[in-house]
């Protein structure tokens, strides 16, 4: 994201928005050979899944400007398709365990219809205490 920033910015694809690209896809090459870690993440359906199709996406585009900046060589253009595909992939993947798994995103809490108003006790209560000369302090509890 940042090397598309930084081009448009400049207005070219220039050496600091391809160091910037190549961060970010070495970036991306250290996450995802870490199977480990998206296991223990994957455990368990939830809405953070929805924060894998983002980055993908966005590097794959700057993957397409970089192919475009260099004139379009062999391995450029399959790096743009890779990571093309890899973002459908995982789009696509977290669309239909959204699709399946709605009854665990808003799971019924049981109340009988929602009409209920319920009032929290306020998170911060002043009591007054007093110190050795008799002046009050307030803390919070």
């Amino acid at each position: 994201m940042a090397s598309l920033a930084w081009g448009a910015i400049s207005s070219s694809f220039d050496t600091a928005c391809k160091m910037l690209f190549f961060l970010s896809l070495f970036l991306f090459a250290s996450l995802v050979s870490r199977p480990a870690l998206f296991r223990r993440a994957m455990r368990r359906f939830s809405v953070a899944w929805w924060a894998f199709p983002f980055p993908v996406t966005v590097l794959a585009a700057a993957a397409a400007e970089y192919a475009r900046a260099v004139d379009g060589g062999r391995a450029a253009v399959a790096l743009v398709l890779v990571l093309s595909a890899l973002s459908v992939a995982v789009t696509v993947g977290v669309m239909v365990c959204t699709a399946i798994r709605t009854t665990d995103l808003l799971a019924d809490d049981g109340g009988g219809g929602g009409d209920q108003v319920v009032s929290a006790p306020p998170a911060v209560v002043p009591l007054e205490t007093r110190t050795a000369s008799g002046s009050p302090v307030f803390s919070c509890v």
